[in-house]
This record gives structure tokens, sequence and C-alpha cells, in this order.
């Protein structure tokens, strides 16, 4: 679980542009794509569903159910993105951002007290440091730069490599 704040939350929805359940005006299925190239994490699954069925709504509920290190992963790439799509972000609000994402990633990420029942909504940390080479199309899924074209090209490129149906280049 991570420790964002419900005031944290709202300078990210500001940010990420989370008004009407939208993120950053990103279709569901790019968003689908940017948590599974950048995290290992299908968004769209189960355990995300706990707000609602609306992008928004998910990434509320893999703000609550998420190890601290995996939200501040994904919140600076969401960041990136943001940046790139909307020249108006504030700097005030960026060092806001910054300020929560360097406490996120140097929070120790001890046990907490909880109750004797066993929790079905926790994911492994580990699905948030995905490392994967591509080859002759390499490119590190964990480059702070994401671009979801990029990223959606070399899934593509990955795709065809396996399937030896054509060469990537």
């Amino acid at each position: 679980m991570s420790d964002l704040s419900s005031e944290e939350q709202q300078v990210f929805e500001k940010l990420f542009k989370m008004e009407e359940g939208n993120l950053l005006n990103l279709t569901t299925a790019d968003v689908g794509d940017f948590f599974d190239l950048n995290a290992g994490i299908q968004i769209h699954s189960k355990p995300f569903n706990e707000y609602g069925f609306s992008v928004g709504d998910k990434i509320k509920a893999f703000w609550k159910i998420a190890p601290n290190r995996c939200v501040a992963q994904i919140n600076r790439d969401l960041l990136g993105l943001a940046i790139r799509r909307n020249k108006d972000i504030s700097r005030e609000d960026l060092q806001q951002a910054e300020k929560i994402l360097h406490r996120l990633e140097t929070i120790d990420e001890e046990p907490k007290k909880e109750s004797n029942k066993p929790s079905t909504k926790k994911i492994p940390s580990t699905f948030c440091f995905k490392r994967i080479s591509f080859g002759d199309c390499s490119r590190s899924l964990e480059r702070k730069s994401s671009s979801i074209s990029i990223r959606y090209h070399e899934k593509k490129c990955l795709q065809r490599k396996s399937q030896k149906s054509m060469q990537c280049t």
C-alpha cells in the first residue's frame, strides 16, 4: 500500500488532468499499454476496479494498493508524459510533485501492522521494476522519458520478432 495522502493525490490528479475519469486524455487502451509496458501491471484487471471502471478510478485504486516505489515510478513516468503534453504546468506544481515522488521513493517499505485477514489486493513491487531488452530495437522500458508511441512500437516489434514474420527496424 502506498503512503500517498489524499492531498498528494489531488496534486497528481491536477497534473494528470484526471477530471471526469480521464488520464492525460489517453485512450483506455493506451493507459493499459502504458501500465503493462512500464510496470508489468494489468491496470484493467479486477483488483483495480475498487472505485469504478473509469481510467481515473483505476489509477486511484492503483495508488491505494501498489507499493510506494511502484507508485513513484509510474507517477514519474506519467509526469514526464504530462510535461510533454501540457506546456502550461506551473513550476510550483512540478516542485510539489517532485517532492512527493522523492518521499515515496525513499520511504522504507516496512511491513505495516494489519488485521489477520489475508489481503487479496496487494501487488508485488517486482511488477514495477520490469526490465526488458529488445535486441535490435534496444530501448529500456524503464527509461524516464517514456513515450507511449515508442513503447507501442517496441511491443509490436517484439511480437513481430517472436513470430519471425517480419524483420523489425
